[in-house]
């Protein structure tokens, strides 16, 4: 259990000048674990490589909305630590294949035996759950501050920028290009009735947790993979099993290009080493987030659970840490002493890499948000910059996005610009012509889904969702890693 600790807690968020921010759909109970690994857990197993010395989130819109500030500076000296240490990498991969058997044996359990098996070894759950996690949070100043590795190596081998992206794409198949091989192949079989309903059931039990974040939690229903599935029949036959030997070729024809770039000897072995392992970290990512949505599933299920036994109000609970609702559960405390409403429409919780935490509500909440705020600069003047995750150019109408469940006026052919983007946004990326995001470097979701989508997208220009306007005309030149404004 954290230790509260306000007066500390304060004095850490006050002394960092230098802010950054990311976002994100959270509530406390779902968020709570992630918190705890994230600012805690890495620095107690892997002291070397703590990720920051605080960590927080702000909640908004009943969890709709949530915006987490972390030091630019520590994810920046945790990048450069992790990547000029290549041996320590290989290690705590290492670790994390431990983990992800570890947490996908538990799961497997769960899923043959039904929730009583969840709530009987909830305990062994989390456990399993930091196994594959805590390892896998290491590289986060890596996806944040690969890009200036990136750059360097472009500047410093300008005619190698094909063998470059290559070595920087995803190592193996993403989960999304997973998900697509199988919607594909069954598209190509085009079984009928009871065959095909039993096929894409099967679909949506392995698929179901795609568009989960740290505060939706529920499987996507069937329908879904029902229209995604007409959506891919109407592309014909021949697209049809074109795209599905594409598919299957992927990841071979990668690994095969990466194997001849190594003997080609294009770059020297550790430049080759740096590039390389910002791709299998790329793939690492995919793989780490998998098991995030799909933990933040079963961590939703097991507080509903709670909530039914012990008759509380699951959109009170979920905004209680799990360590707070343990106290309730307990008859330690009672659901009125943690400020619930407060809670859910701004309130900030910090926890420092000593276990250190406090929630923070009202003027106070407001006060550290506005002393953040502050110090992150970014006008509608400035020149709107990033970094190339896939090129092309493309004009249309900018479209804010900070939740896309609430994405209504979403038309194809828009341009997505938000703060990051994230699993739940897939239907809304499919529609877009180019993404353009303020975080994330060119191993994030966004470049990811952009490559694998082949469309225009721009990442970590810090300012996109604060200097743009929804409705706005503007051109993503996604060739040279600028957006302008065309029409205000």
């Amino acid at each position: 259990m954290p230790k509260t600790d306000r007066e500390k807690i304060l004095r850490e968020v006050r002394s960092i000048k230098d802010w950054t921010i990311a976002n994100s759909g959270a509530v406390p109970f779902i968020l709570g674990h992630a918190m705890r690994q994230w600012a805690y857990e890495v620095g107690q197993w892997y002291p070397n490589n703590n990720l920051v010395t605080i960590g927080g989130a702000r909640f908004v819109k009943d969890g709709a909305e949530v915006q987490w500030p972390y030091s630019e500076r520590d994810y920046r000296d945790s990048c450069k630590k992790l990547m000029s240490d290549i041996g320590a990498l290989k290690s705590i991969y290492e670790d994390f294949l431990k983990g992800e058997a570890k947490f996908n044996g538990i799961i497997s359990k769960i899923r043959e035996s039904g929730d009583g098996y969840l709530i009987e070894h909830y305990r062994e759950f989390v456990e399993a759950y930091d196994a594959e996690y805590v390892p896998a949070l290491t590289f986060d100043g890596v996806l944040v501050y690969g890009p200036e590795i990136v750059d360097g190596l472009k500047r410093k081998y300008p005619e190698n920028d094909r063998e470059i992206d290559t070595l920087i794409a995803p190592y193996g198949e993403t989960f999304l290009g997973r998900y697509r091989r199988r919607l594909v192949s069954l598209a190509a079989e085009n079984p009928k009735g009871p065959g095909l309903d039993e096929r894409l059931e099967g679909i949506a039990s392995e698929f179901h947790w795609m568009h989960n974040n740290y505060r939706d939690v529920g499987p996507i229903p069937l329908s879904f993979f029902e229209k995604e599935y007409a959506e891919q029949r109407s592309n014909g036959d021949a697209r049809i099993a074109e795209e599905r030997i594409a598919l299957e070729k992927h990841v071979e024809e990668h690994q095969n290009e990466v194997e001849a770039i190594r003997k080609r000897r294009v770059f020297s072995d550790d430049d080759f080493d740096q590039l390389f392992w910002i791709g299998f970290i790329a793939w690492w990512s995919d793989r780490r987030k998998e098991y995030n949505l799909i933990a933040n599933h079963y961590i939703g299920r097991y507080l509903e659970h709670l909530c039914a036994k012990y008759g509380l109000r699951y959109d009170d609970a979920k905004f209680l840490y799990p360590w707070e609702l343990d106290s309730v559960i307990e008859g330690k405390s009672k659901l009125s002493d943690y400020s619930i409403e407060e809670r859910k429409n701004g309130g900030f919780h910090f926890m420092d890499c000593d276990g250190d935490e406090f929630f923070f509500v009202g003027k106070e909440a407001d006060s550290i948000w506005e002393m953040i705020e502050k110090s992150i600069h970014g006008t509608a003047s400035e020149a709107i910059k990033g970094s190339v995750a896939c090129k092309g150019r493309v004009v249309g109408i900018a479209r804010i996005v900070k939740n896309p469940k609430e994405a209504k006026s979403f038309m194809e052919g828009d341009i997505l610009v938000a703060g990051n983007t994230r699993p739940e946004y897939l239907p809304l990326m499919k529609k877009a012509a180019a993404f353009v995001t303020e975080e994330g470097g060119v191993t994030s979701h966004a470049a990811i889904v952009a490559r694998e989508l082949n469309k225009p997208c721009i990442v970590g220009t810090k300012i996109a969702t604060k200097a743009l306007r929804d409705g706005m005309l503007i051109e993503v030149d996604a060739d040279n890693g600028e957006v302008r404004i065309l029409k205000d």
